[in-house]
């Protein structure tokens, strides 16, 4: 009667070893290398390529889209504002996160450089960690980036918890700022290598097919024929020789050497014909839509003119980036600030200046803002980055617009006015 031994891991039968009466053994994986690649990172798409974070970054796409993202949230002022009783507001730069979250966050980054790893945790994990690091009395003291791979969110009696690789005790959530990706459950975000596994997967393949394609000289496949049987001793010198001569890029137009009657009849197929360069750039629109970006800001114009640039930019501010920015703002909202600062106490980007047009174009807003009381002149030097000056704040409207109440106590007094000159009129008769 048989026996067998099965090796599971996580849970998944991945190793059979069967061994039978004939004293035969046969050896069965179960997949054994995709569940592997699936459970340590990464995982096979149908092109045949390994998608995972590291291999991602090799496709241009990618990293071009999720680094115009994370640099351009990056770039932005980030400033603690505190909200007075008439709603306006105004920065807090004595606040003790202004610093933290403006300037350094941590004593090994720049905010910018903060910034820029959380998102780009967030997008290619599907998850940006950061430890709330405190005191004793519970005053942030820093905000220290963790790798998305070593942290692990968990529920014990209803409270989410983190446990985090070399940390004994797991992190309430109270202390990790947490930016989601795309997500399914509202905990645990989606990596853009497994929502865009084929597409990247199908861009690294042709990226690899370009890459041969050229280091053979331009030439996809070519046959050698001979009416002549070649011995193996001349089959392989015949290879080597042909190996030697015309692979690579450096050999293409050198000319092969045949020998015995051999001919070379080549099958030639340009990038072109093979659609190899459209397919290309129908993999970077793929992963603009996964990023939600323009394509041009991939570098793909072939739709873009000088009229619709300008709307598609701020159609990156309001539909790529806007969507960042209030993940961000709202987990540092509801975390750094103590219960009774959350009122009148916000953390908040400045797009102000991703929205800008050109110099004309806010010269003609500016000039309407100034016009109707909305902007003073130092208001527009503010937004400008300039320096006030005293007595800036003043607000001006043009001469010949006047208030409708103005104009109804006016119409009042004339009609008042008149009625009286009339009354005198008559008593005098």
């Amino acid at each position: 009667m048989g026996k067998g031994f099965k090796l599971k891991m996580f849970g998944k039968e991945m190793l059979e070893l069967r061994s039978g009466d004939s004293n035969s053994s046969s050896f069965s994986l179960k997949d054994l290398s995709g569940d592997l690649l699936n459970i340590f990172g990464g995982g096979r798409s149908k092109s045949g390529q390994i998608v995972n974070q590291k291999t991602s970054i090799g496709f241009s796409a990618v990293t071009a889209g999720v680094r115009i993202i994370a640099e351009t949230i990056a770039s932005l002022s980030l400033n603690v504002h505190q909200v007075a009783s008439d709603g306006n507001s105004s920065i807090n730069y004595n606040h003790n996160l202004q610093h933290l979250l403006n300037a350094e966050p941590y004593h090994l980054y720049t905010s910018f450089v903060f910034r820029e790893l959380l998102i780009t945790n967030a997008i290619m994990w599907g998850n940006g960690y950061a430890h709330i690091v405190r005191n004793s009395l519970n005053k942030i003291l820093g905000f220290k980036i963790l790798k998305p791979d070593t942290v692990t969110p968990f529920f014990h009696n209803d409270e989410l918890f983190y446990k985090v690789q070399g940390l004994e005790d797991p992190i309430s959530a109270l202390d990790m700022i947490h930016i989601h990706g795309f997500v399914k459950d509202g905990i645990v975000g989606v990596a853009l290598t497994d929502i865009a596994k084929e597409s990247i997967g199908a861009g690294l393949a042709m990226q690899e097919l370009a890459s041969k394609f050229f280091a053979n000289g331009g030439i996809f496949k070519g046959v050698l024929t001979t009416t002549q049987a070649l011995k193996d001793d001349q089959y392989k010198r015949m290879k080597a020789s042909w190996d030697e001569r015309n692979t690579g890029s450096d050999n293409h137009w050198k000319e092969p050497l045949l020998e015995g009657g051999l001919e070379y009849k080549p099958m030639t197929l340009s990038p072109e014909q093979s659609q190899l360069l459209e397919s290309r750039k129908f993999q970077l629109i793929e992963i603009a839509r996964f990023l939600r970006l323009p394509p041009h800001k991939l570098a793909d114009l072939d739709k873009s003119t000088n009229n619709n640039i300008e709307h598609q930019s701020i159609e990156f501010v309001t539909d790529t980036i806007r969507p960042w920015v209030k993940r961000v703002e709202q987990e540092l909202n509801r975390k750094v600030f103590a219960e009774r600062e959350k009122a009148t106490t916000t953390a908040r980007f400045n797009l102000t200046s991703l929205l800008r047009g050109d110099v004309k174009a806010r010269g003609e807003f500016y000039s309407k803002m100034f016009s109707i009381g909305v902007y003073s002149p130092n208001k527009i030097l503010k937004l400008e980055g300039q320096n006030t000056y005293e007595g800036g704040d003043e607000r001006f409207v043009q001469g010949a617009y006047i208030p409708i109440s103005i104009i109804k106590e006016k119409y009042q007094a004339d009609v008042a006015k008149i009625v009286s000159e009339t009354k005198a009129n008559a008593d005098a008769d």
